[in-house]
């Protein structure tokens, strides 16, 4: 059906009496075996031309693509209040960058999509290109707003060069909808499913899931399913969800990937992830779930959670990571949990910092609660959890990091080690402000070093639980468990602190991840001032606050 500018369809009608019209009692359906059910393609449609009430199907298998609503030539139509589906299954594809099915396709259009329920259909594309096998929404160009519907879903496509399912493929807006799910895709070289993919603003949306595809060929950047991949800025969103993705990628699930700005989120969480994919012990690390990665600032989010994942391999790697800190730039003001995730050698790391990665920019982790201790390495000699990672070898140095007004917490649930801080050879890096505590049983250490071969600045920190290892310099097998000792130890290590105070009087409510401090917490007004460039530009702390609040500066995320 090829509906013409200006021309509004209403479906929901009562056919006894057409004054009566309520879609959901009154089911209008339109349905077609054709390569498109409904087509948009008068130039002169503008949003006041309107499809709403309908159940709309498109039933297509064949060697053709399958749509249910085409949008082309610049048309911009409102769709509406419709349940509409795609149950073609196309098994070729002639390499022209679109997906074999699709709720929506538009090709240049700018619809407004809104109060819809949207499915992607079973779309199998088989040519190396640039589209996966099915998606709910599939925008090439133009400026597309999507909001307000209460479910859009990837369907179950294969794509042999791209994404096996997406939820909405590069639209501009992306607001206030219920659930976006990418489905259970399968990819050959790409990601599996994947939630949102190419969106310009992602706001305040309920649930965004990236399904449960798979990939079935090893890619170092790619995974099993993927909440969103390649945005601009992801907003004010009550739940991104990496999904519960598996196979043969880099990664099994992860939530956001690839975005230039990550704020005021209440959940980020890594999924549930499966991977085989581990490569080796350096670069590329499998990882089970991860929450973000590749993501220049992340801010003011609620609750970043690596997930539960898992790295089902003997070989080396990670089971969750909260933050994969490949490009960031800064991480402030979060609070960020490593996961609960399995691996052989580590189980769950708050921020992770691989190699290859040369600083060529300062990275800077200011004003964040980070906690790992439910992580598990089932290797006799694994970290179970780490607050601060960064992998390096010894002939890698990393230049320009800062972690200052931090508060870490890592555990062990096992016999097996944990650290707050392990570091590379260093050089040009500043550690300060910061609440370092460790709990649970095993081999702890609160900041392992590889090799200082640089400046290294570790002033003003507060140890608590530190019962083993405050340092420990892996190359000369220094090891340190006198704060007194450590402050000796090296012109640039001064003023850190143990306390003898226990985590309940410390602060509010440990139990439950309340690490705001108490009335009288050794913490108050015992740091220095961090409002500078060297050390990041601390001026709030992770509410917002204005530091300082007495004397000086406390120490931790927050200022009392």
């Amino acid at each position: 059906m090829n509906v013409p500018a200006g021309v509004c369809l209403e479906g929901g009608y009562n056919t006894s009496d057409m004054t009566t019209r309520n879609p959901d009692l009154y089911v209008s359906k339109i349905t077609s075996t054709a390569e498109a059910t409904i087509i948009y393609e008068d130039a002169a449609t503008q949003n006041d031309t309107k499809l709403d009430g309908f159940t709309i199907t498109n039933t297509r298998a064949y060697e053709t693509n399958s749509h249910t609503i085409v949008i082309r030539n610049g048309a911009s139509p409102t769709i509406s209040n419709n349940i509409i589906y795609n149950d073609g299954f196309r098994i070729e594809f002639s390499g022209t960058n679109m997906p074999a099915t699709a709720g929506i396709f538009n090709s240049n259009g700018s619809p407004l999509i809104e109060y819809n329920e949207i499915h992607g259909g079973s779309g199998n594309s088989l040519v190396d290109d640039n589209a996966p096998g099915s998606a709910g929404i599939y925008c090439q160009s133009g400026n597309v707003k999507v909001q307000y519907n209460s479910l859009i879903h990837g369907g179950n496509g294969t794509s042999l060069g791209s994404d096996g399912s997406v939820g909405i493929w590069a639209a501009n807006l992306i607001q206030f909808n219920e659930i976006i799910n990418g489905g259970s895709g399968v990819s050959n070289s790409y990601y599996g499913s994947v939630a949102i993919r190419n969106g310009t603003s992602i706001l305040n949306n309920i649930e965004i899931n990236g399904g449960n595809g798979s990939i079935s060929v090893y890619d170092s950047s790619a995974s099993g399913s993927a909440g969103i991949v390649d945005a601009v800025n992801v907003s004010g969103n009550i739940l991104i969800n990496g999904g519960s993705g598996s196979g043969a990628g880099q990664y099994g699930s992860i939530a956001i990937v690839g975005t230039t700005n990550i704020s005021n989120n209440i959940e980020i969480n890594g999924g549930s992830g499966t991977t085989d994919g581990a490569q080796g012990r350096y670069h590329p690390t499998g990882v089970g779930s991860c929450a973000i990665r590749h993501v220049y600032f992340i801010s003011n989010n609620s609750f970043i959670t690596g997930g539960t994942g898992v790295v089902s391999s003997s070989r080396m790697g990670i089971g969750s990571v909260g933050i994969y800190l490949d490009t960031t730039m800064t991480v402030q003001s979060n609070v960020i949990d490593g996961g609960g995730g399995t691996a052989q050698e580590h189980g769950s790391i708050g921020v992770y910092i691989p190699i290859p990665n040369r600083f060529d920019q300062t990275k800077i982790i200011k004003n964040n609660l980070i906690i790992a201790v439910m992580g598990n390495a089932y290797f006799g000699t694994g970290l179970d959890n780490c607050s601060i990672f960064v992998n390096t070898k010894y002939d890698v140095v990393a230049n320009g990091l800062i972690i200052s007004n931090n508060t870490l917490i890592a555990g062990s649930i096992s016999s097996n080690n944990s650290l707050n801080i392990a570091l590379p050879g260093i050089n040009n890096v500043q550690i300060g402000n910061n609440i370092l505590i460790l709990t649970g049983s095993g081999n702890k250490k609160s900041i392992q070093i590889y090799d200082v071969i640089g400046t290294f600045d570790l002033i003003n920190n507060l140890f608590i639980n530190n019962t083993s290892e405050i340092y420990y310099n892996r190359v000369n097998y220094q090891l340190v468990t006198e704060v007194n000792t450590l402050n000796n130890l090296d012109p640039y290590y001064f003023n850190n602190i143990v306390t003898s105070q226990t985590i309940n009087d410390l602060f509010v409510d440990p139990a439950n991840d309340d690490y705001h401090l108490m009335a009288g917490s050794d913490a108050i007004d015992v740091g220095f001032t961090t409002n500078g460039s060297f050390w990041g530009a601390v001026v709030d702390d992770l509410d917002g606050e204005d530091r300082p609040k007495g004397a000086a500066y406390d120490i931790g995320y927050d200022e009392y």
